[in-house]
């Protein structure tokens, strides 16, 4: 008890969860098997373009950098989640704009974790946190700012928010325009308390979003024993991503060398 009343006061707390309660959508798909050699093999030579310097002198602050994403015409966004802003960098590498606050108010950001471009430049930012726990207060929400840094529209990036009063953003990958959200709730019922995890493409025009996989597990609050396995996650860890062409791949089992497929239009193996 004291460990769960510590871990409430950081905001935090690590979830025990029993086996999955949902069937996966893709057990019908084909299976195919992987070749035994790699089709190809590339060397590639790396080469240092820039880099941050943030040395005396500097005109900005740089707190705790834990995102990067591609910003259009070859621009890089820099997520400092300590200060609850973005970088943005240009391809010589240097610092052009700081975009972004803490805050309640429109435009304002509840939190920090991912970071991401759409192809009409408005750059969102997703609150969330690390696997395995979840946010008291946690929103769930990506909240836009357009390239003057004003407010530019709300995504919930979880389904039915509403059921979940506690959400978290795991990952959030984009390409192209193509977006995909791995996500965390919790719901309270006669059943107990739910963990519901999920993976949804996002419309970048308008933030409709369309779950193509789904997991749910029983939260054992009561124990204070945990089990790697138990309290997997399957979408979490960079196990998920989307190409430009808007096909997700992702791994949803921790012990089986498999990888899901989903075409643009529902299909896959």
């Amino acid at each position: 008890m004291k460990l769960l009343m510590c871990a409430a006061m950081l905001g935090t707390v690590v979830l025990f969860n029993s086996p999955s309660l949902s069937e996966d959508i893709w057990a019908e798909w084909p299976s195919l098997g992987a070749a035994e050699s790699a089709p190809a093999e590339i060397l590639l030579q790396l080469k240092n373009v820039w880099r941050l310097d943030c040395g005396d002198g500097s005109e900005e602050l740089v707190g705790r950098i834990t995102d990067a994403a591609s910003g259009l015409n070859e621009y890089v966004l820099l997520l400092d989640r300590q200060l609850c802003h973005v970088l943005v960098v240009s391809p010589a590498g240097n610092i052009e704009r700081v975009l972004g606050q803490k805050g309640e108010g429109p435009g304002d950001w509840p939190g920090a974790y991912r970071v991401l471009q759409l192809p009409d430049g408005r750059i969102g930012v997703g609150d969330g946190v690390e696997p395995f726990t979840f946010q008291f207060g946690g929103t769930g929400k990506i909240v836009f700012l357009d390239q003057d840094g004003l407010p530019a529209g709300v995504w919930n990036g979880v389904s039915d928010r509403t059921a979940k009063p506690m959400c978290s953003i795991r990952e959030l990958r984009s390409s192209s325009g193509h977006v995909l959200v791995a996500s965390q709730g919790t719901t309270f019922g006669k059943s107990g308390v739910v963990s519901v995890e999920e993976l949804a493409i996002f419309d970048p025009g308008d933030g409709q979003s369309v779950v193509v996989s789904r997991r749910e597990s029983v939260v054992d609050m009561s124990s204070l024993v945990s089990s790697e396995l138990e309290e997997f996650e399957p979408f979490s860890h960079g196990r998920c991503d989307i190409s430009n062409l808007g096909r997700v791949a992702f791994a949803p089992y921790r012990d089986k060398w498999l990888v899901v497929i989903r075409e643009p239009d529902g299909t896959g193996f």
